[in-house]
């Protein structure tokens, strides 16, 4: 895409630009130090504007000197640019990535600021560090966020209990990696193992699988499944299944469920013996996606576990992910109903 306003506010927030370069958290009834005054007094406030087509935006104001701005002009005066020379720079600074002519504008990178972090965790060598999608210094799901998942009729209360959390921005090393966007939302699923936090994140537009994902569960992978607590201690029917969002959504559907971390990650030995689920449920069954590897994945853990493999039907989906959003609540009902 093309840089310009509007695709920057496609692939970031307001929110999000302030916070990089005020390096702070952003909250309206905060007070900050003005960025190219020499003094350390917070004068400056954020507040909700409405510009000439009524559109909401959050601008800036001085309150000493009586002067304000929206985003752009903030960045335009910080570093004495002009308008499209502070678009190409929080192109460049918060790694957006969007088309423009290189050889004519020639903005360097802000070195490193000290981004304001909400979880920061460990991976091998890597240090990385997470942004909530807040409003007022609060998370909060955004409008494409409660969209994607009424579609599997997950609510915000579901979220919020499967600890869920919308991310703004991702960074490896204090440098951004991913950033949110309306078309490519980021979701982080938190998990706590031995009093040591654990995290996952989850891209489900993206389309190419290597960056999907990215996680710290690799120690405890065959450990951390979802739905542990939350099944009752005897019943009728579970089904198992191969990720944490297809287990809420066989939630939804009427059935306790428990979700591996993927389709190849299967439950550790020990753990499985302890939760005796033969002896508290009639049929166990695992459901897999309908493709070669859910295939194959399903038949070996059918035989490693003693529970009965099943798939959907090829017509109506891949997974009980696709069924539900593509043929609605009551019919991805009727057709998990029909292979149980």
């Amino acid at each position: 895409m093309y840089l310009t306003l509007e695709n920057i506010l496609s692939g970031t927030t307001e929110w999000s630009i302030y916070s990089y370069y005020l390096g702070d958290s952003i909250d309206l009834k905060k007070s900050y130090r003005i960025p190219w005054r020499e003094d350390n007094m917070p004068s400056m406030k954020l507040f909700k504007h409405r510009d000439s087509s009524r559109t909401l935006q959050i601008w800036w104001r001085d309150v000493t000197r009586d002067t304000s701005g929206d985003i752009i002009n903030l960045v335009q005066r910080m570093y004495s640019l002009t308008f499209f020379e502070a678009l190409v720079k929080i192109n460049i600074d918060l790694n957006l990535n969007l088309t423009y002519d290189e050889r004519k504008y020639q903005v360097k990178a802000s070195e490193k600021p000290a981004v304001p972090l909400d979880y920061t965790v460990e991976v091998v060598d890597t240090k990385i560090g997470f942004q909530l999608n807040k409003y007022n210094g609060k998370h909060v799901f955004t409008k494409t966020d409660l969209k994607y998942w009424k579609e599997r009729c997950i609510t915000k209360e579901d979220l919020i209990r499967e600890k869920i959390f919308s991310i703004a921005k991702v960074y490896a090393n204090g440098s951004p990696i991913w950033s949110y966007h309306k078309n490519n939302p980021i979701y982080l699923y938190s998990y706590s193992y031995e009093n040591v936090d654990y995290f996952k994140i989850y891209r489900p537009l993206m389309l190419n699988k290597k960056g999907k994902w990215l996680s710290n569960l690799n120690d405890i992978s065959t450990k951390a499944i979802d739905g542990i607590c939350d099944i009752p201690n005897a019943g009728e029917v579970l089904i198992i299944t191969g990720s944490k969002k297809d287990k809420m959504v066989i939630n939804k559907l009427g059935y306790p469920a428990l979700g591996l971390q993927s389709e190849s990650t299967f439950i550790d030995m020990e753990l499985w013996n302890s939760m005796e689920l033969h002896s508290r449920f009639r049929w166990i069954y695992s459901l897999f996606d309908n493709d070669k590897t859910g295939f194959e994945m399903g038949k070996q853990f059918s035989e490693t576990y003693g529970t009965m493999p099943i798939w959907l039907p090829q017509e109506y989906g891949k997974d009980i992910d696709e069924v539900i959003v593509h043929n609605g609540f009551n019919d991805a009902k009727i057709i998990l109903d029909s292979i149980l």
